[in-house]
This record gives C-alpha cells, sequence and structure tokens, in this order.
C-alpha cells in the first residue's frame, strides 16, 4: 500500500504486527512510500529503486515525481514463506508510456529472475488496454484481476472525479504473480482511498503452470 511513513503503525493497530516501509516522495519532512502489513514475520528481500530516487535521495512530492519503486519481502506465514512486493510505479499524464516508464519496466523486469517467486500487487500507472507497456509485463507475470474489471481508480475519492464522479477511469492496480502462485476471490472495493482497495486470496500452486496463464 501507498502510505505516509508516520501511518504505518497507526494502519497496523494491533492487527498487523509486522511491517515494512521504503520511502518514495517527500514533502518538506514528510516522507510517503510502499508499505507491507502482516500478521506474520517479515524479513525484507530487497527495495528496488527502478528509476530516479533513492533511500538518500526521495523526490519532492508532485504530480508524477515519486520515485517508481518495489519493496519485496518475504512473510513467514503457517503454509510457508510468500514472497510479496509492494508497488508504485511510474506515472505519466495521460496513461500512455513514455521513455521513462518504458527504461522503469525494462528495469524491473530485469530485477524480477533472481527474486521469483513473488506476487506483485500496487499502482503500476500502466492501464491495460491502453498502455502496451502491459502486454510487456503480462509476458512475464500472470495478471490476476478479473478481465471484466476495467477501473481501479476510486470514482469519488480520486482527486480527478471531484467535480465529476467517474470521471478518471483506468485499471491501473493490479495482483500480478508468477506461477507458483494462485489468486483467487479477487476483487476491488471502493471507498478506502483514492484508488481502489484490491482484494485477493493467495495460495502456493500445487502444480507451477507452463508459461503464462489467464485468470
Amino acid at each position: 500500500m501507498e502510505v505516509v511513513a508516520t501511518d504505518v503503525s497507526t494502519l497496523a493497530g494491533g492487527q498487523y504486527s509486522y511491517t515494512a516501509f521504503m520511502p518514495n516522495c517527500r514533502v518538506g519532512e514528510q516522507i510517503s512510500g510502499v508499505a507491507i502489513l502482516s500478521r506474520y514475520p517479515i524479513s525484507t528481500v530487497a527495495k528496488l529503486y527502478c528509476g530516479r530516487g533513492s533511500e538518500t535521495d526521495i523526490p519532492i512530492r508532485g504530480t508524477g515525481t515519486h520515485a517508481p519503486v518495489v519493496l519485496l519481502a518475504d512473510v513467514a506465514t503457517p503454509e510457508g514463506v510468500y514472497r510479496i512486493g509492494a508497488v508504485h510505479f511510474t506515472w505519466t499524464p495521460d496513461g500512455q508510456p513514455t521513455p521513462e516508464q518504458e527504461r522503469d519496466v525494462a528495469t524491473l523486469l530485469a530485477y524480477l529472475p533472481q527474486y521469483q517467486p513473488l506476487i506483485l500487487a500496487g499502482d503500476f500507472n500502466i492501464p491495460r488496454q491502453v498502455n502496451r507497456l502491459y502486454d510487456t509485463l503480462h509476458a512475464h507475470l500472470i495478471d490476476n484481476i478479473p478481465k471484466d474489471v476495467v477501473n481501479s481508480i476510486d470514482p469519488d475519492l480520486h482527486y480527478a472525479n471531484k467535480e465529476q464522479r467517474g470521471k478518471l477511469s483506468l485499471m491501473v492496480d493490479y495482483v500480478w504473480t508468477t506461477p507458483e502462485y494462485t489468486a483467487r476471490d479477487v476483487r476491488l472495493v471502493n471507498g478506502v482511498s483514492d484508488h481502489c482497495g484490491v482484494v485477493a486470496t493467495i495460495s502456493r500452486t500445487e502444480t507451477p503452470a507452463r508459461g503464462r496463464s489467464e485468470p
């Protein structure tokens, strides 16, 4: 999830005893980034900056100025260790690819082989059926969002929808997996933030599929 650093403990509350955080933008002294909250022990695997920025050089927040990041963590569940990645990726003004976003996707894909199997979830800023980089990702990962879901922008809470409900409608938030994981009961939930929440049950695939499959 995307979150202000000082809110991580509040969001964790008493339910999630284990957390990991990675910064990717700032306003003054306020740092924002992505976080993973878990009921089970977490060990951070990697903090991948796929374009500009680093933990010591965090971009000042503005439209599309956050650093594209992937926070990877191993979560030790009773069923075994699950590798999860929280993502906030490169923004473009109209949902179309830019040279910067193309470069960052190439960087992400170069990172992935050494960290598989994995689950990647979050705001990719790459609209399905709009941005050709979606197909680039889809060649390597399984998209678990049902095909009939065409929007993950909250129709009321996103700033672009304040004057007209649902004016901005794009499918940009995903749960991607490698074949070793299976996602089921995937759904989107309104009313939690400017983007819809994505809910899914993830389990290990008994026999990993050969190649890429569809949900």
